[in-house]
């Protein structure tokens, strides 16, 4: 095909056309295993066939051109597709380019978005951003002026967070960071990297490592002198390198929707200590940030929601239990805001567990799913197709939001995969109530550090003034049932919650840089 030409920006292009192309590519994928296998099967009397029919000059019966001619549509619609998005693509970064050109060209021009009257007499130059690195995702924040509240920054997909996953080629060029990456892990998953951040700033043999180690499916190796390295074809690539990979799609993103300068501070997880916390600035700067500081994730909620009117009055000035439920960890945290300060919350007890998230209930229900369709199907594993993977876990994502404002889902998965009979179709009905009997091993583990670290403060629910639930499980009811039992009263469950601990970041950089 004369269009597909190999060139600058050429394997970004096509991978971003591949995600979008996936569903397609998926039908294509079981219309040509199905054709194969019936091929195989009328393979002899194919061959008869086609003799008699050259003596004849007759055609091939329709019956037998229709699987073909369908394949082949489907191809020639998906080159076509492809085609457009990697043009589409290509203008996107010509667009960027000029920007970046013309931002170069004259960098003391002023963003017309910012009033830069805001920085006179300021020890730091804003605007002032607050970044959110995950364990799965990442969320960056901004307050654009002394006395502005924080806001989300979108990113160019429209979405308000990034999946915080890097992809490496083995055959070199750039890393491919968030969505792009996401679709990929399944696919090369010695090669894709999720779940980097408890990593950083852990040196490699530690017990923590060791401990890490077995929830992810890269593998780490010594990058020297007892750095810690993830293996990408046999080669060690320093964590600290792959953190600051993902980071830096963060820094293009502040400079592409805000502009250039300005100054972040970094959320950071309640048990890391000092050594972490610096190496968490330095992947920071490395990334392209002038980083002003760190401040960790349950003070930051906490900061936000009081920022934004959620705790009740009794709580302005007491101690509040901050449930944080992420992707791969849970923290319960007990932070006392002392006098109302917007960033004066005190961290007085944490306790955290890597074994409850939100991966962890997804990856239950695709264990479950994948047993029900063996089930049905005489024992095929759809475990074993990385494509098929892709499309269960997707479906498990969604499935665990329906159900949690949902009673029932219906999951549907046409075409999941094909074998010698045919095309086969994933259809299961799942209920909230399931659900729930699913994850209740979960919840069981979830609920320990809440109980515990109210004996570790020597605090008793009575004093606790709220509870605030973090991270997108929040919306879950069992979660929400659980921090009701432990703690004695409702919990506060903000419309965006997994926010929260941006926006607080983002007041803490508000005050670093316009001391208010």
């Amino acid at each position: 095909m004369p269009w597909l030409i190999n060139g600058p920006g050429f394997n970004e292009d096509l991978a971003s056309a591949a995600v979008m192309c996936q569903p397609v590519a998926t039908r294509i994928y079981s219309c040509v295993q199905a054709l194969r296998i019936h091929l195989a099967k009328h393979a002899p009397a194919q061959t008869a066939l086609l003799d008699e029919q050259r003596r004849l000059f007759h055609a091939t019966p329709r019956a037998e051109v229709l699987p073909i001619i369908a394949a082949g549509i489907g191809i020639a619609i998906a080159a076509t597709g492809l085609r457009y998005l990697i043009r589409a693509g290509k203008r996107m970064r010509e667009i960027e380019a000029e920007e970046q050109a013309q931002r170069a060209a004259n960098p003391t021009a002023p963003d017309p978005n910012i009033d830069a009257s805001q920085f006179a007499g300021s020890a730091m130059a804003g605007p002032a951003f607050g970044l959110d690195f995950g364990t799965i995702s990442m969320r960056l924040g901004v307050c654009e002026g002394e006395g502005k509240g924080p806001e989300v920054v979108e990113n160019r997909e429209g979405s308000r967070w990034t999946p915080a996953v890097v992809s490496y080629s083995m055959a070199g060029g750039e890393p491919v960071v968030g969505q792009l990456a996401k679709a990929q892990r399944w696919q090369m998953p010695q090669a894709t990297m999720l779940g980097v951040q408890p990593f950083i700033g852990l040196k490699f043999g530690s017990s923590a490592v060791e401990q890490l180690s077995g929830k992810v499916k890269f593998s780490l190796m010594d990058a020297g002198g007892g750095e810690l390295g993830v293996d990408v074809g046999g080669a060690p690539v320093q964590l600290g390198k792959v953190a600051s990979d993902m980071l830096a799609n963060m820094a293009a993103l502040k400079e592409q929707k805000v502009g250039p300068g300005g100054a972040v501070v970094l959320s950071a997880p309640p048990h890391f200590d000092g050594a972490q916390r610096s190496a968490l600035s330095a992947v920071g700067t490395a990334a392209g940030f002038t980083v002003a500081g760190t401040v960790e994730e349950p003070v930051a909620a906490a900061a936000a929601a009081l920022h934004m009117g959620l705790l009740p009055e009794e709580a302005r000035d007491g101690v509040i239990a901050v449930v944080d439920v992420g992707g791969r960890t849970m923290s319960c945290s007990l932070v006392d805001l002392g006098g109302g300060a917007p960033i004066g919350g005190k961290l007085i007890a944490s306790l955290s567990s890597n074994a409850v998230g939100g991966e962890y209930i997804e990856e239950l229900l695709v264990a479950e799913l994948n047993s029900d369709f063996k089930k049905k199907n005489k024992g095929l594993d759809l475990l074993q197709d990385p494509l098929s993977l892709t499309r269960l876990y997707e479906a498990a994502e969604a499935a665990k939001v329906e159900l949690s404002k949902s009673q029932a889902t219906s999951i549907n998965l046409p075409f999941i995969t094909a074998d010698m009979t045919g095309p086969k179709h994933l259809e299961m009905d799942l209920s909230r109530a399931q659900f729930e009997r699913f994850i209740d091993p979960h919840m069981a583990v979830a609920a320990q550090p809440c109980r515990d670290v109210l004996e570790q403060a020597g605090l008793s629910t009575d004093a606790v003034k709220a509870v605030l639930l973090v991270g997108g499980c929040s919306r879950i009811p069992a979660v929400q049932a659980l921090a009701a039992s432990v703690f004695k009263q409702t919990p506060i469950v903000a419309t965006h919650s997994e926010e929260l601990v941006v926006l607080g970041a983002s007041l803490a950089a508000r005050r670093e840089v316009y001391g208010g």
